[in-house]
């Protein structure tokens, strides 16, 4: 009996293994197209990476199994390693691999090159709702900012989808070396509006009545001068 119901079971879970059979062979042969594309990438110059063929389904398939990073994320996030230029970055992209997906590690880039790269190949400064001028904003590198806004046209009043800060209101949060009026100035002088404000009617007055904040590097004499030119 106990063997008649044991063979019973066995046969009634064929049809299932036989069912996750395709997606696990699939699963299996999708890791080594990427897989032999990363190779392929990483040792290619610009010169020979359109060599490096995968198709645009495939692209942003997860590296090597769930929860890890796509190969332009692992690209990006390792551009040394990978030995990533402009050419390779750019080959990527226009490969089919999603550009959105890997903002969060955008300003992380060391080489200026590959920064601007990645700018003019995702769609610009102004590409994800501005996300990337308000990353900038925050996390403050000027040469960064100033190709965002100065060179390619950056809107600095494209507001944050969240809070509805232009970008002179995110900076309020700057990490700038000098404190977020350095940062919230150089906006300022680069035609930013200074009556802005967000969803809950907060201006940069309102952040100036803040007072100072000495682990911030906001003085006195910064908030002072600031709000002598809003005219607070």
């Amino acid at each position: 009996m106990k063997l008649w119901l044991a063979a019973a079971i066995g046969i009634a879970a064929i049809p299932l293994a036989l069912q996750a059979l395709p997606k696990k062979v699939d699963r299996f042969f999708t890791e080594e197209r990427i897989n032999r594309f990363a190779h392929c990438f990483i040792e290619a110059t610009d010169a020979d990476v359109h060599l490096c063929k995968i198709d645009r389904e495939h692209i942003d398939w997860q590296l090597p199994e769930e929860g890890m990073p796509t190969f332009l994320m692992y690209a990006v996030a390792n551009e040394q390693k990978v030995n990533l230029t402009p050419v390779k970055l750019a080959y990527l992209i226009e490969s089919g691999a999603e550009p959105e997906k890997v903002l969060g590690y955008v300003l992380t880039i060391s080489d200026f090159a590959l920064f601007s790269q990645y700018v003019r190949s995702s769609g610009g400064p102004n590409a994800f709702g501005g996300r990337m001028l308000h990353d900038a904003a925050v996390f403050w590198r000027e040469d960064r900012m100033a190709l965002l806004v100065e060179e390619l046209g950056g809107d600095l009043e494209i507001r944050d989808p969240l809070s509805e800060e232009t970008v002179v209101l995110t900076a309020k949060r700057s990490q700038h070396s000098d404190g977020p009026l350095a940062a919230i100035n150089w906006l300022l002088d680069r035609g930013a509006d200074p009556t802005a404000m967000d969803d809950r009617g907060r201006d940069l007055c309102e952040f100036v009545s803040r007072g100072p904040d000495v682990r911030r590097g906001i003085t006195e004499e910064d908030l002072a001068s600031l709000s002598e030119r809003l005219g607070c």
